[in-house]
């Protein structure tokens, strides 16, 4: 017995530091249920189809450090992108999402010692001593973004000087 299933993903994009794209892409497969002759049931899912349709499209502006916590302040959600000391903004939807994004590589922090809200001497880190927010406020994260003043927030750290990841064998 064969059937058709869609699974939709919405997927963040960055282009060229100018625009951040929200798309929708729906994934189709062909369902292909049959049994053994002891009656185990069999099922292959095989990818027939993918669609990929632009959501909506925000306009990245390069700002000034200084700026960003008066757009904070201001209600509007929105979107800070850090990357080697420049800072870009856009304006997004109060309801994008960002939390399982894989925008420009993973997120660090999981994997590093330093994740802790100990002194720095002691092997902590001040972006979770200080509840995780303000970006711009950490000069040691190198590339990063953060979201503000929408349904659920994220900040993804994807480089940073102080990352040091755990020794896979010692875990």
């Amino acid at each position: 017995m064969a059937r058709t299933k869609s699974r939709i993903i919405i997927k963040m994009e960055l282009v060229e530091r100018e625009f951040l794209i929200q798309n929708e892409i729906i994934y189709e497969y062909k369902i292909i249920e049959s049994y053994t002759p002891d009656m185990k049931k069999l099922r292959e899912e095989k990818l027939i189809n993918t669609e990929k349709k632009e959501i909506a499209k925000f306009k990245l502006r390069k700002v000034k450090k200084e700026e960003i916590q008066n757009l904070r302040a201001s209600g509007i959600p929105g979107f800070i992108l850090k990357e080697k000391g420049s800072y870009y903004y856009a304006e997004i939807n109060n309801n994008t999402k960002f939390l399982s994004s894989n925008l420009l590589g993973s997120h660090k922090c999981a994997n590093c010692k330093h994740l802790s809200a100990l002194p720095d001497a002691l092997g902590g880190c001040a972006r979770i001593r200080e509840n995780c927010s303000n970006i711009q406020k950490y000069d040691f994260i190198t590339l990063g973004y953060e979201t503000f003043n929408v349904t659920q927030e994220s900040f993804v750290v994807v480089k940073c000087k102080n990352q040091k990841s755990f020794d896979k064998n010692k875990r």
